[in-house]
């Protein structure tokens, strides 16, 4: 499950140091409702383990409980993923070398366990393969495994590198990249910067799952800044987005940031 853990533990380390009660935040958040369209064969193929893991976010947002049991099936996926990627082999002359995609495979696997070695095997990648999409998907797992080492500085730059080079518009990685930047942000202390880069991300990708946590983000930042206002106004629109029937995790993630706003406000 080394996929996971950088998606589901995603988030800013020093964030918690900086303020008590402020939870570490799931990498996750909002399924986009559009599956992945249009395309190539192979463009297809090449997401198609991320769509499989995405799909698991839409239960964790709407109902923890058949996320648990979701994220026990996509094991399975997980086991099965060198499928994937013989197919990706196959799929033709502009699908990844199977060499770059079990190198990918190999470092997905690492990032949890030893994030220096899949740090050595990403770059050993994008040097050997850097045209193919395995070696450009390289540059988010190496910040990925960056991040995990406090190297904040470096994972923004491959964050922002992924973002601008991966050519499959519509991966779901691509949000997850610019939500990242964010996170590097916030850890680097640069906060105003971290609060620009999280509200791109529903500028830029409106439908992804992550729009709801980039919100979060800025407003976390905010009060941080103590922009107490411009957090409570960001956290009552979304109210009106994010229905506790609909987006019951959301909705109680942000009365419970709106709650922190009253308790300091009365603190200071």
């Amino acid at each position: 499950m080394t996929w996971f853990r950088g998606v589901f533990d995603w988030g800013p380390r020093s964030a918690a140091k900086r303020m008590s009660g402020v939870k570490k935040r799931s990498f996750m958040a909002k399924k986009s409702k559009s599956p992945f369209r249009g395309g190539h064969k192979h463009i297809k193929q090449e997401d198609a383990f991320t769509n499989a893991i995405e799909k698991v976010y839409e239960y964790y947002v709407k109902a923890p409980f058949q996320a648990i049991v979701t994220t026990i099936a996509v094991i399975g996926i997980i086991v099965v993923g060198s499928i994937f990627i013989s197919r990706l082999a196959g799929g033709g002359s502009k699908a990844p070398p199977k060499e770059a995609a079990l190198s990918l495979l190999t470092a997905q696997q690492l990032i949890g366990r030893s994030p220096e070695a899949a740090e050595d095997t990403l770059r050993s990648l994008m040097m050997r393969s850097p045209r193919t999409l395995a070696g450009k998907k390289a540059h988010y797992y190496l910040g990925q495994a960056l991040y995990m080492q406090g190297k904040y500085e470096d994972a923004l730059t491959e964050f922002e590198e992924f973002e601008k080079s991966y050519p499959v518009k519509k991966s779901f990685l691509k949000g997850a990249a610019l939500y990242a930047q964010g996170n590097c942000l916030e850890e680097l202390q640069r906060l105003e910067e971290a609060i620009d880069r999280y509200l791109k991300l529903p500028e830029r990708y409106p439908e992804s799952t992550f729009v709801p946590f980039a919100k979060l983000g800025a407003g976390r930042c905010m009060v941080f800044l103590r922009q107490y206002d411009r957090a409570e106004t960001l956290y009552n629109e979304m109210l009106e987005d994010y229905t506790r029937n609909d987006y019951p995790v959301i909705n109680a993630s942000i009365k419970g940031e709106l709650g922190k706003i009253d308790a300091l406000r009365n603190i200071f």
